[in-house]
């Protein structure tokens, strides 16, 4: 099994302004390769390895089902239990009560299927059990030396009833990381920490500004631009704050897809299909992410035991193409 070739992929990804990427392959229980491509920042020969650090953008999502599936299986988390009295303390705005008293579970949350106030494709709604005033549900997002943004209220609302409907909804991770938070004690990205160590992903983390040893990929915007300060940083991590390199998530994905992590149920593999709302067999699973300057994905498939991670530093609908063009190619050399 060889990886795609170099000079082929960087002048594809330079064609749609995308400075570099970072592939990896999971089969048959070990990581068959991975690669960098391109360059770490434009108009430098800064080259990507497979150890540079990428935002992961919302790829995010599917990481953080990884990490709740563990305080599941250790029996400190109940997928099914009304998490409303675990949100006290959740800075935000506004948090409406349910309709008719229904309950909001973390499987609700990691499906967008909770109700929560979901980006670009929830309805509207007012009137008795509905936030009032409703502004967007995706994750806060700053650029370095504008971190104080971040610190603005949010408003958070229930728009529909919950378990009746899908609408993607970063608001919805977010009150998932206060549940994390609320039932261990620890920060968000301490409890991943502690995960991302039994599971050999080191360079896996939440923090806002990640420590990289120099050796990280810059976002670009679609022309090509580099972002000032070089990557955003993000309000609510859950939803989309993960920093990693390709081999670590690569490490992550190979527990989930061929160590028969937390047994493999039909339970936990659902979660991991749900968190994407993206699927096409019931073995698979797909998560795409785009922050500012980053797209990335994984795929994987449990009954293959196959898995592909791609991280890129640009972003655009050219490169949400190409992105997802790598993770078939790069899939077909297994």
């Amino acid at each position: 099994m060889s990886p795609l070739p170099a000079d082929a992929v960087a002048r594809g990804l330079a064609s749609v302004n995308v400075p570099g990427a970072a592939i990896a392959v999971i089969s048959e229980g070990r990581m068959q390769w991975a690669r960098g491509y391109g360059l770490r920042l434009a108009g430098t020969d800064w080259k990507v390895d497979e150890h540079t650090v990428f935002g992961a953008a919302s790829v995010s999502k599917a990481i953080t089902a990884v990490v709740v599936l563990g305080l599941v299986d250790g029996g400190l988390l109940d997928l099914d239990g009304d998490v409303r009295e675990l949100l006290g303390s959740v800075p935000v705005h506004t948090l409406a009560p349910p309709v008719d008293d229904a309950p909001i579970t973390v499987r609700q949350l990691l499906a967008h299927r909770s109700g929560i106030l979901g980006r670009g494709t929830t309805p509207k709604r007012s009137g008795t059990g509905f936030a009032g005033k409703s502004t967007g549900g995706g994750s806060p997002r700053a650029l370095p030396h504008e971190v104080h943004k971040l610190d603005a209220p949010r408003w958070i609302g229930i728009t529909y009833q919950p378990d009746t409907q899908t609408s993607y909804s970063g608001a919805g991770y977010l009150l998932v990381q206060h549940v994390v938070e609320a039932v261990t004690g620890m920060s968000f990205n301490a409890v991943a920490t502690e995960l991302f160590g039994i599971l050999d992903a080191p360079a896996a983390t939440f923090e806002p500004r990640p420590a990289t040893n120099g050796n990280f990929a810059h976002g670009h915007d679609p022309d090509g631009t580099p972002l000032p300060g070089g990557h955003e940083v993000v309000g609510w991590a859950a939803a989309g704050g993960l920093f990693t390199n390709v081999t670590s998530l690569a490490a992550i994905l190979d527990a989930v897809v061929t160590r028969d992590l937390f047994g493999a149920t039909t339970t936990h593999l659902s979660v991991m299909q749900n968190c994407s709302v993206s699927r096409n067999r019931k073995h698979e699973f797909m998560m795409g992410g785009d922050n500012g300057g980053y797209r990335a994905i994984i795929i994987g498939d449990v009954q293959r035991r196959t898995a592909v991670a791609v991280l890129t530093n640009g972003r655009g609908s050219a490169g949400t193409k190409a992105r997802t063009e790598l993770a078939r190619a790069a899939l077909a050399t297994v």
